[in-house]
């Protein structure tokens, strides 16, 4: 039978409504995802940094994340790279047998070989990290890629507490004789790998 003119509109009609109407129903649902896998990074990212709090044996942690091998956030200059390749000015793991500990760079902290970058958002809009803030901070600018908005234009931040970068160490020093009996007076030397300095801590 063939189409008429008025058949042929109406097709044009219907297919120019169908290509206005689907980008506004998906871009939402794009963007939203964008949202939650950025949000899902910063985790891992903060995790990489600082270790994963809820992973406990015994009810202590177990994971320290960079910070805890190197001693220090990666700087501002580094950035997120840090946790994937080691900086050239951070050393490789190692044991220091002189003050019993082992300390380094001892990643990479974040899996390689899944296709992401980690240094960027779901976007593909880097990062914005500041290791130096109080507390520092790692920043996704949302999908219109500019600072400030709403929705799914709004930022996403992820802190880094200063409670994250301290911890308590508890002990009882005894000597080294076959008692073993507590000193009543001892000197406690902690050593600060990123800031190379030495405090001494008296104890009664």
């Amino acid at each position: 039978q063939g189409f008429t003119l008025i058949d042929l509109l109406l097709s044009v009609t219907l297919l120019s409504i169908l290509a206005a109407a689907v980008p506004g129903t998906v871009a939402p649902i794009y963007h939203q995802y964008k949202v939650e896998e950025t949000k899902a990074r910063l985790l891992r990212i903060r995790n990489a940094l600082v270790g994963d709090t809820n992973k406990k044996v015994n009810g202590v942690r177990t994971e320290f994340g960079y910070l805890g091998d190197v001693g220090g956030l990666p700087s501002s200059a580094q950035g997120l790279s840090a946790l994937l390749s080691r900086p050239a000015a951070v050393a490789a793991y190692a044991q220091d047998s002189t003050n019993r500990i082992s300390y380094g760079w001892n990643g990479p902290y974040l899996p390689t070989d899944i296709g992401v970058d980690w240094t960027k958002d779901a976007w593909g809009v880097a990062f914005d990290y500041q290791p130096t803030t109080s507390p520092a901070t790692v920043t996704s600018w949302g999908a219109d890629g500019v600072s400030g908005g709403s929705g799914v234009n709004a930022d996403l931040t992820i802190q880094i507490p200063t409670s994250l970068k301290q911890f308590t160490v508890y002990g009882v020093l005894t000597t080294a004789s076959a008692s073993g009996a507590a000193y009543t007076a001892a000197q406690v030397q902690l050593n600060d790998l990123n800031t190379n300095s030495t405090a001494v801590l008296l104890t009664p």
